[in-house]
């Protein structure tokens, strides 16, 4: 993409969280995809989670296969190996757009971060929660003419005139959870946590029911049917449900940014109307309350979420959630501000990058070692470690 264009360009990176069609779908005669989970193999008990015995043993032994690399380890490697070729300058200019969730504006301060660590100038569009409010936003980013351009989970067609003219412009743009359609967009330079490794979050959500009941789990998906990443979610988890218990019920239950507020009193609905549910997985987004909730509605069904938070790792300390498939939102944040610099340098991408997988692994109770309000990160010298990569030791 090549390095500044124009003196006095504002830059940024932008997130962007998408208002894709509704998802539809419930119960296990539900069609999915084939998922893509690369680890499928190697040995692991699933931590402290006790898992089922009667009727289940080939099922749990097929689960904890899936399982086993994100174990008391995070897989896959750490993104980042190579230095920049030089210092970035502080003229490089980087645009945000950000969406409402909670995740979305803990990625903005992280970026923001990121930025500060690197000597760059950042700035934050909020995108809003719809088709327009996101072409508002990209509209206003094409306008300041950055340096880069961050993309978070979101149809990149919603935005598609724009990212034709920032491919004109020669604007690098990194995407994070984007759908294969992605691939159609040259200015998109990298999908970060691309729809092969969101599969295999969905199905890790199914090893975990059938690791906890064998053939007896029933587990019901919590899904965002607004985020292009939630798509792949599900077909994993309907193709991990068919794969390793073809005989068990499974349920969809979607709830959108609207109804974010009322989820916890949703999940019990769903729980009460199906008794036979013995586990729900879930982005972490939609467990605000739920245990609280669980508790006065006299229900007892374990939680496993995606990607994790401060306030979910508290809440497994506590013993009120399972485990959590935890993101290195941090690690994340700052490998999307090094492809930009890299982009920005001319500099080819770590082969960790071009891939985009993210390090993952699942914590338990037993795995909180750390202060939860700090968040969970693959390495915790993370910024110490790019900061190094980018020449700007303190």
């Amino acid at each position: 993409m090549g390095s500044k264009k124009t003196p006095g360009v504002l830059i940024g990176l932008i997130l962007i969280v998408a208002t894709a069609v509704a998802l539809a779908g419930c119960g296990g005669s539900s069609g999915s995809s084939g998922s893509s989970s690369e680890p499928k193999g190697g040995e692991g008990s699933g931590g402290e989670a006790k898992e089922a015995s009667a009727g289940g043993t080939d099922n749990v032994a097929a689960a904890k296969k899936v399982l086993a690399p994100y174990i008391g380890q995070y897989y896959p490697e750490f993104p980042v190996e190579e230095p920049l070729k030089e210092k970035p300058s502080p003229d490089v200019q980087i645009s945000a757009m950000q969406e409402s969730s909670a995740i979305g504006g803990l990625l903005v301060e992280l970026m923001e971060g990121a930025a500060k660590t690197a000597g760059v100038k950042l700035t934050a569009v909020k995108a809003g929660a719809t088709a327009s409010t996101a072409q508002a936003a990209a509209e206003t980013v094409v306008s300041q003419n950055p340096d880069g351009f961050y993309l978070p989970p979101f149809e990149p067609s919603t935005i598609g005139p724009q990212l034709e003219q920032m491919e004109e412009n020669e604007i690098p743009v990194v995407m994070s959870g984007g759908p294969a359609e992605a691939e159609n967009y040259p200015a998109i330079v990298a999908n970060l946590v691309p729809p092969s490794q969101d599969e295999s979050y969905g199905e890790i959500m199914a090893a975990w029911a059938v690791m906890k009941h064998g053939a007896e789990a029933h587990p019901v998906l919590i899904e965002h049917p607004e985020l292009a990443f939630s798509k792949a979610i599900k077909a994993g988890f309907e193709s991990g449900m068919k794969e390793f218990c073809p005989e068990c019920k499974f349920e969809i239950l979607p709830i959108t940014a609207e109804e974010v507020s009322q989820s916890a009193n949703k999940i019990v609905s769903e729980l009460q109307a199906k008794p036979d549910i013995n586990q729900i997985v879930a982005i972490s987004d939609f467990v605000a309350g739920l245990p609280a909730a669980q508790k006065a509605a006299g229900l007892e069904v374990g939680t496993f979420v995606y990607p994790g938070e401060p306030q979910t790792f508290e809440a497994i300390k506590n013993g009120e959630i399972e485990a959590a498939l935890a993101a290195g939102l941090g690690t994340q944040s700052y490998t999307v501000m090094d492809i930009l610099l890299r982009e920005i340098q001319g500099q080819p991408l770590t082969p960790a990058e071009k891939k985009g997988w993210q390090p993952m692994q699942i914590l338990e109770k037993k795995d909180i070692t750390f202060d939860p309000k700090y968040g969970w990160e693959a390495d915790p010298n993370y910024i110490e470690r790019f900061a190094k990569y980018w020449h700007v030791e303190k």
